[in-house]
């Protein structure tokens, strides 16, 4: 068996859209050492959800052709609910550190919902400007197909 090919397609999804959440985390980790998470916790989880998107996303987009094309918006509703459910166990972790780990991460319900919106906002946001970016794409090449060939 070669496994050569798996572990082509695993390093192009680490690499392409594996960046984005890597990179949030690289900021958070930043934000960490200077003890600013506090301060920018809803612009993270934002960027998180924006993030997640990119990431699940682009991983459709590669997926081998053997597991099969994702066809129109299924992948665009696929890649929003799994980022509401990364932000979702997302919180759930956060809850669980305060919990047993003695940590004082989330500091009550209203300020939990806030995260879950700016993460959801963040998938949002992302999903729509990829959606439109790609048709502005589509329709460039379109517009330059049934264009004449004179100037």
């Amino acid at each position: 068996m070669n496994d050569l090919p798996t572990v082509r397609w695993l390093l192009r999804v680490l690499i392409h859209p594996g960046w984005a959440p890597l990179a949030v985390i690289g900021v958070h980790l930043v934000l960490a050492e200077y003890g600013l998470t506090h301060r920018y916790d809803h612009l993270l989880h934002f960027l998180g959800g924006v993030s997640i998107a990119y990431f699940i996303f682009g991983v459709l987009r590669v997926l081998p052709a053997e597991a099969g094309r994702i066809p129109g918006w299924t992948g665009y509703v696929l890649a929003f609910t799994a980022s509401c459910t990364v932000a979702l166990f997302w919180e759930f972790g956060e809850f669980a550190s305060d919990r047993f780990m003695g940590t004082s991460v989330q500091q009550g319900v209203p300020e939990t919902m806030l995260d879950l919106a700016f993460g959801i906002a963040g998938a949002l946001a992302v999903l729509v400007l990829i959606s439109l970016f790609r048709g502005l794409r589509i329709s460039d090449v379109e517009r330059r197909r049934d264009r004449p060939l004179c100037f």
